[in-house]
């Protein structure tokens, strides 16, 4: 292992684990009328992503590209990683296409903290109608506004959280 700052990765993991809890409250909360929780998750689960790649020595890009700084990890820390989150939640539909998954969690943290702006210059008509002709072809990924992949983002963020524990908290 590097010769890393680790009381500076403490305070990331730290800071992380203020936002996931912060998540977890606001989600007991069924009629929530925002995203919160899941914003909340999101920058949770980057900070850990950025000081797991501090703890192998890298430095982080000032980003919300996940997949990209998922990729500046060293290849045994991401089979580590994926393997983790599969143990965590199981083979999920999501981590078939880690990088796609990647990106697409990083472009859902920087466009739900805006998330009027993605139906900007469009009547309310236009968006209900616009929502129907969605369900109307199945609700596919691939034309939604936004994907959410909770059950992979839980996994993702828990395999995190044991990397940094392991190195930063050995069991004695």
């Amino acid at each position: 292992m590097p010769d890393v700052d680790r009381d500076h990765i403490r305070r990331m993991r730290d800071t992380a684990e203020g936002f996931l809890a912060d998540g977890d409250h606001l989600s007991q909360y069924p009629f929530s009328r925002s995203d919160a929780q899941y914003l909340l998750r999101l920058i949770g689960f980057e900070i850990l992503l950025k000081a797991t790649l501090y703890l192998h020595g890298r430095i982080p890009a000032k980003n919300h590209r996940y997949d990209a700084l998922f990729a500046a990890l060293p290849a045994e820390a991401q089979v580590r990683l994926l393997r983790g989150a599969r143990n965590r939640v199981g083979s999920l539909k999501g981590f078939d296409d880690l990088p796609g998954l990647l990106g697409t969690l990083g472009r859902n943290f920087v466009a739900l903290r805006y998330p009027f702006s993605a139906y900007e210059g469009m009547t309310d008509g236009d968006v209900a109608a616009s929502a129907d002709r969605w369900i109307d072809e199945g609700a596919p990924d691939s034309s939604a506004t936004f994907v959410y992949w909770p059950e992979e983002l839980f996994g993702l963020t828990e395999a995190f959280r044991l990397e940094l524990t392991s190195v930063l908290d050995p069991p004695v």
